[in-house]
C-alpha cells in the first residue's frame, strides 16, 4: 500500500490532542459556584483544607458573606505553595458531609492539579465596558467567562484556553476579543482562543504580529499551533490574511509554515492564488505547500477535521471537480524522495490550466 507523504503531513496537521476541563462540566458538576477568597489553608497528606469567604453567589444555596469550610482532595502528590496573599476567584463547589464543601479544581488537566488553579480569576473591581453583562439575560457559563477574562493574570494565565475550549458562545467570543486587545500573555491567549474558535479576527490579529511571533517568543507556539491544527474556516477574509502570512518576507518562519499548513488543509478556491505563488517560490518547502494545496483542490479532497482524521474519511468525501482526472488523482501526494517530481507535475499542470485561478468552478 502506497502512503503518500503529503497525506501523512495533512493528518499530522490535524490531530494535536487538546487537554481541557470543559466549563460546562464544571458548572453541571457543582452544587454551588461562588466568588470569594480562601483563607487559612492547611495541608494533611494530599488533602488541603481552607475557609472560603463568600463575596458573591452565582448559583447554589449559599449566603453571600458566609464562610465555608472547604476541602480539596488532590488526585496526586500535592504541596501547598508559598503564596504572598490569599487566592481570590470563582470557586466550583460540591456539597459534602458535616457542613463541608468539596472544591472541584477549575484547572484540572489530566492527572495534574495545582492549588493556584483551583479557582478561576475574577476582577478586583467592576468589569470593563467590553465585558459588562446583564445577569438576567446572560447564561451562567457566559457570566463566568466574562468575569474570568477581567481577572488579573495568574502564573497559569493560559488556563482560560482549556476552560472555555469548545465554547463558542457570545460571551466567550467577547472575552477572547477583549483579551486579544490587551498586551503580553493575555493578548496571546485571546488571539489563540479566537483562532481555535474559527474567528477571522484572531487570524487578522495574528497577522499583525506575524513578524514578531518567532519560535523563541513565549506564546508564539500557541498561536502557530492554533492556526496549524485548528483553523479551518473558509472565510475569504481569513484566507487572504493567511495567504499574506504564508507568502510574507517579514513573517517569521514559524508563522509562515503555520499559515501555509492551514491553507493546504482548507484548500478553498480563495486560496488558489496563494498556492500559485508558493509553487513559484525558490523554496522547495514553499513549493510543496503550493503543490499540496493545489492537488487537494483539483481532486476535490474534503477538508480534514479532528473527527475525519480518525478514519481519513475526508479523503473519500470528494467534492465535484471539473479539473479532476485519473492523472491528477495519482498526484495527490508524493512518496519519499520524489518531492521534485511532485512539484514539477503541479507546476506543469498549473501552467497548462491557468484558468483555474480565475474560474475555479467552470460551468
Amino acid at each position: 500500500m502506497l502512503i503518500r507523504v503529503s497525506l501523512l503531513l495533512l493528518a499530522a496537521a490535524t490531530c494535536e490532542p487538546l487537554s481541557a476541563t470543559p466549563l460546562s462540566a464544571l458548572v453541571s458538576g457543582s452544587d454551588a459556584i461562588v466568588a470569594g477568597t480562601e483563607v487559612g489553608a492547611a495541608q494533611a497528606g494530599n488533602t488541603i483544607l481552607f475557609n472560603l469567604n463568600v463575596e458573591r453567589v452565582f448559583s447554589g444555596s449559599v449566603q453571600m458573606g458566609a464562610t465555608l469550610n472547604v476541602v480539596w482532595n488532590a488526585r496526586g502528590v500535592v504541596s501547598l505553595p508559598d503564596k504572598p496573599s490569599a487566592y481570590r476567584g470563582i470557586w466550583f463547589l460540591k456539597s459534602g458531609a458535616n457542613a463541608t464543601w468539596e472544591c472541584i479544581s477549575a484547572g484540572a488537566s489530566g492527572n495534574a492539579e495545582f492549588f493556584p488553579d483551583l479557582s478561576l480569576p475574577i476582577s478586583d473591581g467592576s468589569l470593563p465596558a467590553q465585558l459588562a453583562y446583564d445577569a438576567a439575560s446572560t447564561t451562567l457559563t457566559d457570566q463566568i467567562i466574562l468575569e474570568t477574562a477581567a481577572g488579573s493574570p495568574r502564573s497559569n494565565s493560559r488556563m482560560i484556553l482549556d476552560v472555555i475550549s469548545g465554547v463558542n458562545t457570545p460571551g466567550a467570543l467577547r472575552a477572547l476579543s477583549y483579551l486579544a486587545s490587551l498586551t503580553g500573555d493575555q493578548s496571546i491567549v485571546g488571539i489563540t482562543g479566537l483562532i481555535r474558535a474559527g474567528g477571522t479576527g484572531g487570524i487578522l490579529a495574528a497577522e499583525a504580529q506575524a513578524g514578531t511571533l518567532t519560535a523563541g517568543v513565549p506564546g508564539a507556539d500557541l498561536v502557530a499551533s492554533a492556526i496549524r491544527f485548528f483553523f479551518r474556516s473558509t472565510d475569504p477574509t481569513a484566507i487572504a490574511s493567511l495567504g499574506r502570512i504564508a507568502t510574507s518576507g517579514t513573517a517569521s518562519p514559524l508563522m509562515r509554515d503555520a499559515a501555509a499548513t492551514a491553507l493546504v488543509a482548507i484548500h478553498s478556491a480563495a486560496a488558489l492564488s496563494v498556492f500559485a505563488t508558493l509553487l513559484s517560490s525558490p523554496s522547495q518547502a514553499s513549493q510543496i505547500y503550493g503543490a499540496q494545496g493545489l492537488s487537494y483542490f483539483v481532486n476535490g479532497v474534503g477538508i480534514p477535521t479532528a473527527e475525519t482524521m480518525v478514519t481519513l474519511s475526508h479523503l473519500n468525501q470528494r467534492q465535484p471537480s471539473a479539473y479532476r482526472t485519473p492523472d491528477t488523482d495519482k498526484h495527490i501526494g508524493y512518496v519519499p524522495g520524489q518531492q521534485g517530481a511532485f512539484i514539477n507535475f503541479w507546476q506543469t499542470w498549473l501552467a497548462a490550466h491557468p484558468q483555474v485561478l480565475s474560474s475555479p468552478t467552470p460551468q
